[in-house]
């Protein structure tokens, strides 16, 4: 996928170029400004605003800066951005040297013929094209103390991933700017919740319904952070609350209209999994070790109603069950066929692939969600290589089936646009894992994302001739962490003041019976949040063009492709967005003062969004981006109800203080509360998940722990924690556990975060996990990080009263514990009463 896109300023005594060059797609806005010729000094970063507004989940982001060459020669600089990459650039513009240049959107071939006439006779002109890149680069020759000055917009959906809606912006300008500004404004008829952000950036709550993310770095704080300059990722993220029932939030303007549904307190639905696992040579070394570490994870997140197996391939196939079992019965099995994962052969991905279909259709359940899972790093090398014939045969195993494939590609030596067009063809959903230090990380996500399915089959349900045009109105599966959205025209041509308010039906099926959820509509009433209009017209389009490119890519008919096609020029033109078959011509204007966004041509005969568009299929839950949760989690973020999985906290404490975190690595204090006396009463936590990070090997690292089934890993502390313990978390991590050791942390990687006092829990050594160990309450004592190596050795010894010693130095058993306990609840008890 790698590709050049050039664009060329041209003109008598002065020649300037805009460069599109190929970078991995992320999801994320890379901001870069760099002098490449001259001295340093001689270049004057003079401003560098982001500024964006999400309203009703659309996401309008400017990026403007000026840059002054202070030299008495001419200096060559650069300006970088990198796009996420769902968003489509809609304007561009630029002022060098007095004039001012404006992108307006051409279809791409007219527009390089254009480019190339208008260069020959002498004009300014530019092109701006795309060619299946993110990074966007200008490359710019300015006069002697002259300026330059630069804006891009681009507009996307921000997509509701993991129970959030995320904006990640990277600042790097590559030196140091005098006008350092960026602001985010998120608004939401919903209401917007648990708004978060990077340490330094400001949140400030406008209402209800708005918050403001801002950020200005000065010049000392700049060069604090690289010699270069600022080099950090801006992270802000908010949810919004959900309705119970009803067909969801309906945002309208002028007719237009979208409609985000994510309905809450609807029962899981079980699923059914298999995971077909790539073991081929080239997973050896560090990916295998990640993919293990990933799957013992998953293995511990699995409900006791869900069912799995897994198949391995190289140039061999390997199957660990062929029917479908519960991870109550077969947990430790699990993890050990996990850990005895090893990376040798080819890759017969095809065989793995038919296996794996072959299996999950014996399953068989009705009132479970069908998953194939298929990880891969690289090119089918043995067996059936033709991607078209993979293909094939997929669709010819999965066909009238309602298994859903998602196929996972790690690094980028390997054929995403198979594992793309399989995902999209069947129900699923593509994703690229990135490699690196959190590659294990990213695939825990992509499962927590499709481990909990809350419908199925759902169906978006209009009256008959009351809408003129939507996109997808079908979706295969909803997870309770994501969201669907549907955008389109109503028809708004009602004959009578009733015919304005319309019932729209969302209808699916969850647990174990249909669901239907129902809401009505004023077509007529256009929405105002916080003074503002959202943009339903924009996000219809942006859809439309989103899914119309996904169905061109798995379409096998040529006619069709090229109607999609057409119909994605129409609405690329009118909306004056950058995709693959438009390109903006920039042009010199004769007017600074001019509307940056070119108005829309009415005589182009792009016309409004029309229903002849062969219905575009619904392919699956939405992309997500994945990451560590950051130091300085609330406990909102954990648990909105503030359940009892919510470790060491007191829920009356947390209550009083919005901004309690857990336990951060250097600080007791925030938000005025010593957290080491926060717990006023024992919280029992139901679930324990243990794992070993920072050692060479999965069995040997700091200890950290995920508790009540949330999504938080923190890291665990020492409260009277003995090679008791040690024994069941290497058991339950399927590790040696004859003779733990118990480490120093210090051997290991300690990275800041959350902490969590493991003091509630007292073990005989003989459990199959942590949940079994004995819970006695917990009782806050801020001790060491817990460290384990485990392995093999004679059997550690255990008394006649079935309770083993803990370690060398301390003989406390579970019952004494108990007893401590006891006795320590009978005093204060006693003493509260004579008080």
């Amino acid at each position: 996928n790698e590709a050049l896109l050039f664009t060329d300023f041209a003109r008598s005594k002065m020649k300037f170029a805009v460069l599109l060059a190929l970078l991995p797609s992320l999801a994320l806005a890379r901001i870069s400004l760099r002098q490449t010729d001259g001295e340093a000094d001689d270049i004057v970063y003079r401003m560098f605003h982001i500024d964006s507004e999400i309203v009703a989940r659309y996401a309008t982001t400017t990026i403007s800066s000026a840059v002054l060459n202070s030299a008495e020669v001419s200096r060559e600089l650069s300006f970088q951005v990198q796009l996420p990459e769902t968003a489509f650039i809609s304007n561009f513009t630029m002022t060098v040297n007095g004039s001012t240049f404006f992108g307006k959107a051409e279809e791409k071939e007219k527009a390089a013929q254009d480019f190339e006439q208008r260069q020959n006779a002498g004009e300014n002109v530019g092109l701006v094209e795309s060619r299946g890149t993110n990074l966007f680069a200008i490359r710019i020759n300015t006069a002697a103390l002259s300026e330059a000055t630069f804006e891009l917009q681009y507009e996307e959906l921000i997509e509701r991933e993991l129970s959030k809606f995320q904006q990640t912006l990277n600042l790097n300008p590559g030196g140091m700017v005098e006008d350092f500004q960026v602001s985010v404004r998120a608004i939401d008829e919903q209401g917007v919740v648990f708004p978060k952000a990077s340490d330094y950036v400001s949140v400030d709550r406008i209402s209800g319904s708005e918050v403001m993310f801002s950020y200005a770095p000065s010049l000392e704080e700049q060069a604090e952070d690289t010699e270069r300059g600022l080099a950090r990722d801006m992270v802000v993220e908010y949810d919004v609350n959900h309705p119970a029932m009803g067909a969801g939030l309906f945002v309208v303007d002028d007719c237009y209209f979208a409609q985000f549904f994510s309905p809450s307190g609807v029962e899981p639905v079980p699923v059914d999994l298999v995971f077909v696992i790539d073991v081929s040579g080239s997973m050896g070394g560090r990916k295998i070790h990640q993919t293990k570490q990933a799957l013992k994870t998953i293995i511990n997140q699995l409900r006791l109603k869900d069912r799995f197996t897994m198949v391995t391939f190289e140039s061999r196939i390997g199957i660990w069950k062929r029917e479908p079992v519960s991870v109550k019965h077969y947990y430790s099995e699990a993890l050990q066929f996990a850990q005895n994962l090893r990376a040798r052969g080819g890759t017969d991905f095809n065989e793995g692939l038919l296996t794996g279909a072959e299996i999950i259709k014996t399953f068989g359940d009705p009132d479970h969600v069908p998953l194939l899972v298929i990880l891969t790093d690289g090119q089918p090398t043995n067996g059936v290589t033709s991607t078209e014939d993979i293909l094939k045969n997929a669709k010819e195993a999965l066909d009238g089936t309602r298994v859903s494939l998602n196929c996972l590609g790690f690094g980028n030596d390997l054929n995403y646009d198979l594992l793309e067009r399989l995902a999209l063809s069947n129900r699923g959903v593509p994703r690229r894992i990135y490699e690196g230090s959190d590659a294990a990380s990213q695939l825990e996500g992509f499962f927590e994302e499709i481990s909990v399915p809350i419908l199925h089959d759902l169906v978006v349900k209009f009256p008959a001739g009351s809408v003129q045009t939507t996109s997808d109105t079908k979706l295969p599966i909803l997870f309770d962490s994501n969201e669907f959205v549907v955008a389109g025209k109503f028809s708004c041509d009602g004959a009578r003041p009733d015919d304005d308010v319309i019932a729209v039906q969302v209808t699916g099926m969850g647990s174990s019976a249909p669901i239907t959820f129902d809401s009505t509509v004023d077509t007529r009433v256009d929405t105002i949040i916080a003074g503002l209009k959202p943009s339903p017209e924009r996000l219809s389009a942006y859809l439309l063009i989103q899914q119309l490119l996904e169905k061109a890519k798995i379409t096998e008919s040529l006619d069709e492709k090229e109607a999609i096609q057409q119909r994605v020029l129409t609405l690329s033109l009118k909306y004056n967005f950058v995709t693959p078959l438009t390109s903006l011509l920039v042009v010199e204007s004769s007017d600074p003062g001019r509307d940056p966004q070119p108005p829309i041509d009415t005589a182009s005969g792009a016309g409004p969004l029309t229903d002849d568009t062969p219905p575009v299929p619904t392919f699956g839950p939405i992309a997500t981006t994945f990451g560590k949760v950051p130091s300085g989690t609330t406990l909102q973020d954990i648990d909105p109800g503030f359940g009892s999985g919510v470790p060491s906290l007191g829920k009356r404490a947390a209550r009083d203080a919005e901004d309690l975190t857990l336990m951060d690595d250097e600080d007791f204090f925030h938000g005025g509360v010593d957290r080491r006396s926060a717990t006023t009463s024992p919280i029992p936590v139901t679930e324990v998940v243990p794992r070993l990070v920072g050692g060479v090997t999965d069995c040997e690292g700091r200890l950290e722990v995920q508790v009540g089934g949330g999504p938080t890993w923190a890291r665990a502390l020492d409260g009277f924690f003995g090679v008791n313990e040690a024994r069941v978390v290497c058991r339950q991590l399927g590790c040696p556990s004859d003779e733990p050791i118990m480490a120093n942390a210090g051997s290991f990687a300690t990275e800041p975060g959350l902490v969590f006092q493991m003091f509630a829990y007292c073990c005989s050594g003989g459990e199959r996990n942590m949940t079994e160990c004995q819970q006695l309450g917990s009782m806050c004592s801020y001790r060491d990080t817990i460290a384990i190596s485990c392995q093999e050795g004679p059997s550690a010894g255990i008394d006649d009263d079935g309770f083993g010693d803990h370690d060398g130095s301390s003989a406390l058993t579970c019952r004494s514990m108990t007893s401590i306990v006891l006795l320590f609840v009978a005093i204060f008890t006693r003493l509260f009463a004579l008080s």
